[in-house]
């Protein structure tokens, strides 16, 4: 049981990594797996991304990927949320989010792709979120991988009214932010304005689509205002 649940988790972060995907969406039921055909991609991908009759990849089943929305069944909810949230427990017991013992190199990966798996079924989990700050700060995590991350968890409208995953996004670009940014005499200034107004844009994109979803998401409104603000701040 325990070995089909850790099967499940790793399909999931592995589906979830695809570029391809875009948003997410919860299924009722467990799909069946399509015949399939050999996909004429010739890439050495970790996974490899077989398609069916109707263009649906199935490398990941049960999770399905179709015009880049991730299929998730309700029926994988159950064992592989409390499958990741047992292991986590088990590899950050006594240490600290951000204090405590180094996490080990080893347990790093399962770290990112369990606190992964978690959010994907609840975006309110603070630990989870606490714990992929630990592991941006430690490298472990790309600051553009998790943006992206971000923006297909706010494709759900469940997820991109959790106020978490604003905070979070907030945290992650005044990271971004300031890596444009460098020291002159004690003050940060601004280097690359193309990035930032590219940032912008992307900020302002992704929370249109949010609200399109959920029109009185108070959360990505209040976050489009602070997005505004820390932009014009800059450009002074």
């Amino acid at each position: 049981m325990a070995e089909e649940a850790e099967l499940l988790v790793s399909k999931l972060t592995a589906a979830l990594d695809d570029p391809r995907v875009t948003q997410i969406e919860f299924v009722p039921e467990l799909p069946p797996l399509p015949p399939q055909q050999p996909s004429n991609d010739n890439s050495n991908d970790s996974v490899n991304c077989d398609y069916d009759s109707a263009g649906i990849i199935t490398a990941y089943h049960p999770f399905l990927i179709g015009d880049g929305s991730l299929g998730i069944p309700f029926q994988a909810m159950p064992a592989a949320l409390k499958f990741a949230t047992r292991r986590l427990q088990n590899l950050t017991a006594g240490k600290n989010n951000f204090y405590g013992a180094a996490i080990l190199p080893s347990d790093a990966t399962q770290v990112c792709d369990l606190t992964l798996c978690i959010l994907v079924f609840n975006a309110d989990h603070h630990s989870a979120w606490n714990w992929r700050k630990r592991m941006i700060e430690d490298g472990c995590i790309s600051l553009d991988s998790e943006l992206r991350i971000l923006s297909v968890f706010s494709t759900y409208k469940r997820h991109c009214r959790a106020s978490l995953l604003w905070h979070h996004r907030c945290w992650i670009v005044e990271k971004i932010i300031s890596n444009l940014c460098c020291e002159v005499d004690s003050k940060l200034l601004l280097v690359n304005h193309e990035q930032l107004r590219n940032l912008w844009e992307m900020e302002s994109k992704n929370c249109r689509q949010s609200c399109e979803r959920y029109p009185r998401n108070y959360h990505c409104w209040v976050y489009r205002w602070w997005c505004f603000s820390r932009y014009s701040s800059n450009l002074m």
